[in-house]
């Protein structure tokens, strides 16, 4: 799977290669540990793709829900500056 191929995705098709990929990934796990594996390569790829999943659908959730700029005007009245905070313990004595 390239990154084409997961832009061309929909929403739940990239939810369900995602539930998939990760489930294989579990597998190779499981395989690793009883020594069946013969293609050592896979989990490292199976991995690759759920981060280009994750990227593409991290992509579309910002471009759907933008956040607002630095430079935007304030929405709110600019909070007053807050008070220093002094001590209420007593000043320690000096011992001699």
């Amino acid at each position: 799977m390239n990154g084409k191929e997961v832009r061309v995705m929909k929403d739940d098709e990239i939810k369900l290669e995602l539930a998939k990929v990760r489930n294989s990934i579990y597998d190779l796990r499981s395989k690793r540990e009883t020594e069946t594996v013969t293609d050592t390569t896979r989990a490292g790829k199976a991995r690759k793709d759920v981060a280009r999943l994750l990227t593409e659908q991290r992509a579309r959730h910002l471009k759907a829900n933008p956040k607002p700029t630095r430079g935007a005007a304030p929405t709110a009245e600019p909070k007053a500056a807050a008070k220093k905070k002094t001590s209420t313990k007593p000043a320690k004595a000096a011992t001699k």
